[in-house]
């Protein structure tokens, strides 16, 4: 079952529930809302625990939501994580993570395509998490048609940065085992840091010339 919530202005004391409710496939691990295919539509897309990932097209009619399955991938492996970013065109492109620092692209067209970062494979399905960073704040001297760049961590603790030629930026390696990959300025000085988290209650903040602070949550761990 798939719950749609929305984030819109909340009273202190409003509990949240969710909007629309509608029926997807069984063993979603992870989700994204956006637009993949330049219909100006946002599709929900999702990773299934059978190696498969899903796109639906949401409609909303008298107060009522629809979900449509439009496309289907098959990938070779487990998909551990899902984001968006663009192409050098501006055009959106669908990245799935899976195990071994492989991953998966997917075109606005549908079309798919598999790569694997730059280094040392690992030798088991380690599960990996990958994320679309802005250049400007990790590889400002980098090409500057390609704005983006690749992130990638391991539950094995690795963290990569990787640019469009699948050129290794560079990487850290963390006696932890890291989850939840994310990014945001938190300096607010309008450069992106990465924040990831590990599970044994760990958060590092990292920048772009790879100085990071790290703090333990005292509470149970979770996703960011």
């Amino acid at each position: 079952m798939c719950y749609l919530f929305s984030l819109g202005e909340k009273t202190k004391d409003a509990q949240m529930k969710p909007e629309f409710q509608c029926r997807i496939v069984n063993n979603i691990a992870v989700a994204v809302i956006a637009d993949i295919d330049e219909n100006k539509v946002n599709e929900l897309v999702v990773g299934s625990n059978n190696r498969a990932v899903y796109a639906y097209h949401l409609v909303v009619e008298n107060n009522r939501l629809s979900v449509t399955n439009t496309r289907k991938w098959e990938l070779p492996g487990q998909v551990n994580s899902l984001c968006c970013t663009e192409n050098t065109w501006g055009r959106p492109l669908l990245l799935a993570s899976q195990g071994a620092n492989d991953y998966a692209i997917i075109n606005h067209k549908g079309e798919i395509k598999f790569k694997s970062f730059k280094g040392e494979t690992s030798k088991d399905d380690c599960p990996t998490e990958i994320l679309s960073l802005r250049r400007s704040s990790f590889s400002p001297e980098g090409d500057k048609q390609h704005p983006t760049v690749t992130a990638i961590v391991t539950l094995n603790g690795r963290l990569k940065l990787q640019d469009e030629e699948n050129k290794l930026i560079w990487e850290m390696q963390m006696d932890h085992h890291l989850f939840g990959l994310h990014c945001l300025d938190v300096t607010g000085d309008k450069q992106d840091e990465v924040v990831v988290t590990s599970w044994d209650g760990m958060t590092f903040i990292i920048d772009g010339q790879r100085n990071f602070v790290c703090f333990r949550e005292v509470h149970s761990r979770g996703n960011l």
